[in-house]
């Protein structure tokens, strides 16, 4: 199966089982937060969802179940702050 062509801001569905300890498990939605150089309503969500910028982890694109949707400009500004808290950037 090809790999989909990945976009910041992208929400993909994603298989994030097998898991090790406190990391988030099961299908879940994810958000794309890489940037679009590199290769590999509006989120396209039922019910209100918190994006969990304390959980972030590099995932195989053979994970991605599904595209669902995209995150508008705005909220992805506000991702942005607490990820440059998370890494201290």
């Amino acid at each position: 199966m090809p790999q989909p062509r990945l976009h910041h801001g992208d929400v993909y569905i994603a298989q994030l089982d097998p898991t090790v300890g406190g990391e988030i498990r099961k299908t879940r939605p994810v958000v794309v937060v890489s940037n679009d150089a590199i290769p590999a309503g509006t989120a396209g969500l039922v019910v209100s969802s918190r994006i969990l910028t304390d959980q972030v982890r590099a995932i195989d694109p053979r994970r991605l179940v599904q595209r669902i949707g995209w995150l508008p400009v705005g909220i992805r500004a506000e991702v942005k702050a607490p990820l440059r808290a998370t890494f201290d950037l």
